[in-house]
């Protein structure tokens, strides 16, 4: 992670760090692992879907 991505997060103040890999979907029912899949590969980024 680039120094100025760290400062970014550190600016923002989030409570930790975490990845997609280390999501647990088990933990979020509003989230299919079809749509983890689409961000992991930033599908939804190209299209305008919504995560509500």
């Amino acid at each position: 992670m680039s120094h100025q991505l760290q400062s970014t997060y550190k600016q923002a103040a989030f409570p930790e760090y975490k990845t997609l890999d280390e999501f647990n979907i088990a933990e979020q029912q509003s989230l299919s692992q079809k749509q983890l899949n689409q961000l992991r590969e930033l599908i939804l980024m190209e299209q305008t879907y919504s995560l509500r």
